[in-house]
């Protein structure tokens, strides 16, 4: 598995285990929505970032739970740095980069999942995500991008458009 996949899985992984004991958010504006084949959807339980650093690379998350526990759904972005001392700022993020990696993962149920950005694309819509604000407190931005079955290209996909989140760093 190369460096950039295993990153994209630790960092979803990552996000599933510091999520496990979720605590409401202090802010009614923080969330997680989407459109995914056409359909409106809010991830708005527990909305959170989590940031990574190892070495002087940072793995960022993004995710929002929608459901309840016997079907849970997420929604989850990733950036992952491939140089040191590289920072996620305010601006534009694609899966054509080879400066880092962005990745996505939808689950609309507990055993099915969805995944796209880099390495994963072959066709379709690439992955986007837009930082348009980023502070000690939260992360605020846009993404949207074709999402595959089990990360294969070749396997039936979801189109998300219209993502939206702002959400707060996990204390």
């Amino acid at each position: 598995m190369t460096l950039k996949k295993f990153s994209f899985f630790f960092v979803l992984s990552l996000c599933v285990f510091a999520s496990c004991k979720k605590s409401g958010s202090s802010s009614s504006d923080y969330h997680m929505t989407a459109t995914v084949d056409g359909q409106s959807q809010s991830f708005n339980l527990s909305p959170l970032a989590v940031k990574v650093t190892n070495g002087g690379l940072s793995i960022i998350a993004f995710e929002g739970y929608a459901g309840n526990q016997s079907n849970q759904q997420i929604m989850a972005m990733s950036w992952t740095s491939y140089s040191v001392g590289q920072n996620l700022v305010a601006g534009n993020y694609s899966d054509t980069s080879s400066k880092y990696a962005l990745g996505g993962n939808y689950n609309p149920s507990i055993s099915v999942s969805y995944v796209g950005g880099n390495n994963i694309m072959t066709g379709g819509t690439h992955l986007k995500m837009t930082i348009t604000s980023i502070d000690s407190t939260a992360v605020r931005g846009t993404f949207s991008g074709d999402f595959y079955l089990n990360a294969d290209p070749s396997s039936p996909k979801k189109t998300i458009t219209n993502g939206d989140f702002y959400v707060p760093w996990k204390k």
